[in-house]
């Protein structure tokens, strides 16, 4: 069963968004901020990130440098709150560190399921055990 670490400072979207993966056969656990995060990626087996900019954005941008350089294969999905020109930078930051999305909050079913997939399909054909047993596989042109 694939883990998904969601990082959200917001407890009652957090909760939600858990009870969806939950419901979707994933296993879901919260943090709610910057530190726990990063101890429980240390501490835990995760397939996926999914996170919003802690606190300041220096906070959340120094996060997601310390995800991407100590969890290279770790998928992540950005989420950001509105859409105003902050929003439209913190989502432009996380994609630049290394979210392979970023998302409008609130999140539901049809907007994040597909990139939950996306997201673990990617983690899967990057990780060092899939290309060790397909070392072999031609390259598709």
């Amino acid at each position: 069963m694939k883990t998904i670490l969601l990082g959200d400072s917001d407890r009652e979207h957090a909760e939600a968004v858990a009870d969806l993966l939950q419901n979707e056969g994933y296993i879901a656990s919260i943090v709610s901020d910057r530190e726990s995060c990063l101890d429980r990626l240390e501490s835990g087996d995760f397939d996926l990130l999914v996170t919003d900019l802690f606190g300041n954005e220096s906070d959340g941008v120094r996060q997601l440098v310390e995800v991407v350089g100590r969890y290279p294969h770790l998928q992540i999905i950005g989420m950001t709150l509105g859409d105003d020109v902050i929003s439209e930078f913190h989502a432009f930051l996380q994609q630049a560190i290394g979210a392979s999305h970023v998302l409008r909050k609130p999140l539901d079913r049809s907007k994040l399921m597909p990139f939950v997939q996306n997201a673990l399909l990617r983690q899967r054909l990057r990780s060092p055990a899939w290309n060790a047993a397909n070392d072999d596989q031609p390259a598709v042109a």
